[in-house]
């Protein structure tokens, strides 16, 4: 259903987003939880005047690779797959997002992984680095 300014709304806070065609149910909660990313920014301003026609939010990015993103929002992991192309892209797009920073030692501040996950993603991103360089 949607509301007075166009926003479908399904029970509160939540958003439909459109990720290179691919529509993703969640919520602003969910989308805000990491400080400082490019979502917590984002829903600090005026998010509303961004919204399509079909009162949604339009991603210009990779729709299939968001599926990864959202769940590390929403759960605070990422499994490691086992494809090498996946892992890069799904670590191209967490910078998009501005959940994870060029410096491995983020990972060790953050109040939302436990030790097991910084553990993972510092390697995860480690990596990648090495391969990049």
């Amino acid at each position: 259903m949607a509301n007075n300014d166009g926003l479908i709304v399904f029970g509160g806070n939540e958003i439909v987003l459109n990720v290179g065609g691919i529509r993703y149910h969640t919520t602003v909660q969910t989308l805000t939880k990491i400080p400082n990313s490019l979502f917590s920014k984002f829903f600090a301003g005026n998010w509303r005047n961004q919204l399509n026609q079909n009162g949604e939010l339009f991603i210009d990015r990779d729709g299939p690779i968001f599926e990864h993103i959202l769940n590390f929002m929403r759960v605070g992991r990422i499994d490691k797959p086992n494809d090498e192309l996946l892992e890069k892209r799904i670590i191209e797009e967490a910078y998009f997002y501005k959940l994870i920073q060029f410096n491995v030692t983020d990972f060790n501040d953050s109040t939302l992984l436990n030790d097991e996950q910084k553990r993972i993603l510092t390697e995860f991103e480690g990596n990648l680095i090495k391969k990049w360089k």
